[in-house]
């Protein structure tokens, strides 16, 4: 290979990742004023704080749940892997739990909702929401290629939400509403 054909596969692979990077910060500013996405992240955390106080170890409410969100092509469920998610609730709830005396006998829907009501569940969420190693990258648990998470994030970016037509036949608009 001679050399300027070296320097241009160069020029190419580091404008790929610095588009990739580029994409990810834009991402990460759109999810700091989702407020779907944000609702749904509190949704989240208090199924598997509900999981946790009723002793399910399996996390069957949130992983139920992610799923649900993650097939309905949400963002947040498409971009951020689940056991970082799944961690993060486990982690802000040991802190902020221990923290608090609860009676004997308590209301466990009320606890884990005032916990993800709190204003600290939003600085939770923009501490995350900011970490690129919290995003789903090649080859993660969730097999996806490079190409399909960018494309996923810039779905995000540009409809708010992963586009369906991509990932199954879809009818076109056009076809549909001619019959």
């Amino acid at each position: 290979m001679n050399l300027i054909n070296k320097i241009t596969l160069l020029f190419i692979a580091t404008t790929q990742i610095a588009l990739g990077n580029d994409i990810l910060s834009s991402v990460m500013f759109k999810f700091e004023n989702d407020k779907i996405a944000f609702e749904q992240f509190k949704y989240l955390g208090i199924l598997k704080c509900l999981d946790n106080r009723i002793g399910d170890r399996e996390n069957k409410l949130f992983f139920t749940e992610y799923t649900y969100l993650y097939n309905g092509l949400y963002p947040l469920s498409r971009l951020i892997k689940e056991y970082v998610l799944n961690q993060i609730y486990s982690e802000f709830e040991q802190s902020e739990l221990q923290l608090r005396n609860f009676p004997k006998v308590e209301n466990s829907v009320e606890v884990c909702q005032n916990l993800y009501n709190s204003i600290k569940s939003y600085d939770l969420y923009l501490k995350n929401i900011s970490k690129k190693s919290h995003y789903y990258q090649e080859n993660d648990e969730i097999i996806f290629s490079k190409e399909e998470i960018e494309q996923n994030m810039l779905d995000y970016l540009n409809i708010g939400k992963v586009e369906r037509c991509r990932l199954i036949d879809c009818i076109p608009q056009k076809i549909k509403n001619k019959e």
